[in-house]
């Protein structure tokens, strides 16, 4: 006795430490994220980075140095991360060889004389006729470009184009020579800091750096060309005073000058439009199935209760997945919400910080809370040892999440590619997140056993040695079918997963294809929220159609059973038998979809980058899957269940009257 309660001692001493070192972090996180930021001041004849981050067209996004027909990186070139969202949006910044130092002008530059193979060649030409972006970046911002515009005098844009078509011939030109503007402002100690950054290409036919003439003869590109080739690439630097622009507005020049566009509109409008409509039609044909096989086949209760108290294989491992899914669903959200805001507004307001971390919270607990409250219900549990459960089930996604980021540095560190510690704020956040988690999951876990203990219908299933015993159930055993008919089954219920997740896959690519260019287009966080959160209700209202439509198939499969006299197969069989499952992998079974297009598409794209490039993205890509399982798989299993619990307790109702 006085053992247990030394260890109740120690426990507590333990709970109330990290609590204090979870606070103090957070207090310093929060003065460093509320914090203004400074500008970075240069002295005359300092060297500035330029940053080359992608090449992006509406239909795919290319790093700039996965192409073959730009001028390679110099051999100590790394890549500058500063937040996990540019790996989520394919930026990869990396520092280029061209050389820029304050108040440095040089009319002409040339950069390097690039080989062109045949293949790369027709490559270039299907992107620029396909609009090619190309994203640089200057001390935080992005290069512009002005264009003419008929509705005002002229409309600025983040980015140039890779090349032009001809409007007349059709014939395609490349961008190779670039004119780079830098404004500056001087400060009152004498140093620089830029408050604008534009790029103006050209296309120049040799390396006489011409594109600031008049007339210039361009380069033009061949499709029918069957050698190589050589590229000129050369550049251009101006430096213009701007004094009526202060460092903390330059932002705002650009969002005022690209709202004189006004007919920008958001590239995913009509992936949701056609999205939505398609889960309309899918409701309907829902909808007249569901009452068709209700007219010929309705569904008893003796049915629903059959499924709702089946005794499943590996309940435990399925319900800590769900409350996985529910944490990960709060940290994607989360962090969606803090990124957009810092993407757009560059910077993150308190609101934004406390909403994000409530939202974080808030995963935490209700995981702690569904995995004791599942367990509590289902299985024999000891009434005082819920709080292992409650840790468990609320620390597990944390701290796979930082033995992931762990991971990724690792592997970064090792291939030499970056310079200091990328992600190292979102790093420092997931350290902190865990033991934050650990006590919130002890209260989520403590709810869901007070509730559960107080109830009524619970203190009679109270065994005399304080233990719950579970529930018994009304099914029937059954004999073992026989083993070719038990093999179909099994394949037949991975073919249904494997096939109801082509929907949710066409959706969710469409859906990731019109999220980059969004986030390239969207003028503030505000409306770039409101697309990542319609996409994601969007994807949410297909998976969930599709775990109904196999939810109705179960229980009317289970109702044909009982009306042709034959018993019910009794779940215990194996996952595949379980309704439970196969909502949960209906739900997320788009994931193995993504990740065999991920695969495929990395490995063609980052072929001739190496090795550690292309682990590193299947990496990314395969981090993003899991998430998507686990929450799509939670999200559908979930809706479904409620909607069956639901309908018995409508029935139970209208029973009693």
């Amino acid at each position: 006795m006085k053992v247990r309660i030394l260890w109740r001692r120690l426990a507590a001493a333990v709970a109330a430490a990290s609590l204090a070192l979870v606070l103090l972090c957070g207090h310093s996180i929060w003065q460093r994220w509320s914090r203004p930021p400074q500008p970075s001041a240069y002295t005359r004849g300092e060297r500035v980075q330029l940053l080359v981050d992608n090449i992006w067209t509406d239909r795919e996004v290319w790093g700039y140095y996965e192409t073959l027909f730009t001028c390679p990186p110099p051999a100590e070139a790394r890549a500058i991360y500063g937040s996990l969202g540019q790996v989520f949006r394919r930026e990869m910044p990396w520092e280029s060889n061209y050389v820029l130092h304050v108040r440095a002008e040089t009319q002409c530059q040339p950069l390097c004389m690039r080989e062109l193979r045949p293949d790369s060649h027709r490559r270039l030409i299907q992107m620029i006729r396909d609009g090619a972006q190309v994203r640089w970046t200057l001390d935080g911002l992005p290069a512009a470009t002005t264009y003419p515009d008929r509705q005002s005098s002229y409309r600025y844009e983040a980015g140039f184009k890779l090349g032009e078509v001809d409007a007349e011939t059709g014939h395609v030109r490349l961008h190779n020579h670039v004119m780079l503007v830098v404004r500056y402002r001087i400060l009152d100690d004498g140093r620089y800091v830029i408050v604008g950054f534009e790029a103006y290409p050209r296309s120049v036919a040799g390396e006489g750096c011409t594109g600031g003439q008049t007339e210039y003869e361009h380069f033009w590109l061949n499709p029918d060309a069957q050698a190589m080739i050589m590229v000129p690439f050369t550049y251009a630097v101006y430096w213009r005073y701007q004094s009526a622009v202060k460092w903390n507005e330059r932002w705002r020049l650009y969002s005022d000058l690209q709202q004189l566009t006004g007919i920008v509109q958001s590239p995913g409008s009509l992936v949701l439009s056609r999205g939505l409509f398609a889960a309309m039609v899918g409701t309907l044909v829902l909808g007249m199935a569901s009452a068709y096989l209700n007219k010929r086949c309705p569904a008893t209760m003796h049915t629903l209760v059959t499924l709702l108290q089946e005794d499943m294989v590996g309940s435990e491992f399925f319900h800590g997945l769900v409350g996985a899914g529910l944490q990960t669903m709060s940290l994607a959200a989360a962090y969606a919400l803090v990124e957009c805001e810092n993407d757009k507004a560059h910077g993150v307001t308190h609101v934004t910080i406390v909403l994000a971390a409530t939202i974080c919270a808030l995963g935490a607990y209700l995981a702690a809370f569904y995995g004791v409250w599942t367990w509590a219900t289902t299985q024999s549990v000891v009434v005082h040892r819920y709080i292992k459960r409650s840790v468990i089930c609320g620390s597990a996604i944390p701290i796979l999440l930082f033995v992931t980021a762990a991971i990724v540095h690792l592997i970064v560190m090792l291939s030499d590619r970056t310079r200091g510690i990328p992600f190292a704020t979102e790093l420092a956040v997931l350290a902190l997140y865990i033991p934050a988690s650990a006590i919130l999951s002890v209260f989520g876990g403590f709810t869901a056993f007070s509730i559960l203990r107080t109830r009524e219908d619970r203190v009679a299933l109270l065994d005399s040695k304080g233990k719950w015993a579970s529930a018994t159930s009304e099914q029937k055993t059954t004999n073992e079918n026989s083993t070719g008919r038990s093999r179909l089954t099994r394949i037949a219920s991975v073919l249904y997963s494997l096939l109801a997740g082509v929907p949710p896959f066409i959706l969710a690519k469409s859906l990731v294809q019109a999220t980059y260019s969004t986030v390239a287009v969207a003028k503030s966080a505000l409306e770039l929220d409101a697309f990542i959160f319609s996409a994601l209700a969007l994807q949410c209202l297909v998976v969930v159609e599709v775990c109904i439509g196999t939810m109705l198939a179960q229980i009317f499969w289970s109702q044909i059973f009982q009306i042709t006299g034959c018993e019910y197969p009794k779940p215990r069989k194996g996952v595949l038998y379980s309704w439970r499952w196969k909502l949960f992998g209906v739900g997320g079974a788009a994931a193995w979809y993504l990740e065999a297009h991920a695969i495929h598409s990395i490995r063609h794209a980052y072929a001739h980058l190496g090795s550690p490039n292309i682990i590193l993205a299947i990496f990314y890509a395969t981090v993003l899957n899991i998430a998507y399982w686990l929450v799509f798989g939670a999200f559908g299993y979930l809706v479904c269940s409620g909607l069956m619990y639901s309908i018995q307790g409508r029935a139970d109702i209208y029973r009693q009257h």
